[in-house]
């Protein structure tokens, strides 16, 4: 959630990822921690197990403000990606993974 007077924002997550899938995600960790000021860029890392090894893939990711998805991204999960957010909500960038993840 947004504070009110544009100070700072909640960054949270929330893992969607099912039994069947080839790995699970166990953490995601801000820095610095939630809430971020806006106007200034901040650092996810994300922790997980695979069951297998994986060479390729693919991820998404929805950005939402107010609860509202504003942008739903896909792509290589190998790859990096850099999206720009509708409405000058700002950009993610995706460094993507060393794969294959073993």
């Amino acid at each position: 959630a947004v504070s009110y007077g544009g100070s700072s924002i909640d960054i949270s997550w929330s893992d969607c990822t099912t039994s069947s899938d080839e790995g699970t995600i166990e953490n995601i960790t801000f820095d610095p921690p939630s809430p971020e000021k806006t106007n200034m860029n901040f650092t996810a890392t994300t922790k997980g197990t695979v069951k297998e090894v994986v060479s390729n893939g693919t991820f998404e990711a929805k950005a939402k403000v107010f609860g509202i998805v504003v942008d739903d991204i896909k792509g290589d999960l190998c790859a990096p990606k850099t999206v720009e957010l509708p409405d000058n909500y700002g950009f993610i960038v995706y460094q993507g993974v060393k794969c294959p993840i073993i």
